[in-house]
């Protein structure tokens, strides 16, 4: 026997905790929920996504990265055939008397 929706509500709340009516028709329509059971199930699915989303952010830190590398490598290239900088400073090597990232200041 059918039910329409606005008896739905108060002829069996157990049932309805499962089954949704939709106002426009008398057919029921299962909705999609976890039960309990499904904790363990929803607590992976969004490590899962957590997981995902580190990497995703990991690749694009990379790639940013290597981007910069190549971009300073044209810059030092640049410099060097515009005569701005010599060869040894394009190498990376500080010149004699400039402190290196090795050195601290006392």
């Amino acid at each position: 026997m059918a039910v329409s929706a606005s008896c739905a509500w108060q002829a069996a709340p157990a049932r309805l905790a499962r089954l949704q009516r939709r106002c426009f028709s008398d057919e029921e329509k299962a909705v999609l929920c976890h039960s309990n059971a499904g904790d363990e199930g929803y607590f992976k699915r969004n490590f899962q996504r957590g997981r995902r989303t580190r990497v995703e952010m990991m690749q694009q830190i990379s790639s940013a990265h290597d981007q910069m590398r190549v971009f300073y490598e044209l810059g030092r290239q640049n410099l060097m055939a515009k005569g701005r900088l010599t060869p040894d400073e394009a190498e990376g090597t500080p010149p004699a008397g400039v402190l290196s990232e090795a050195q601290t200041v006392p």
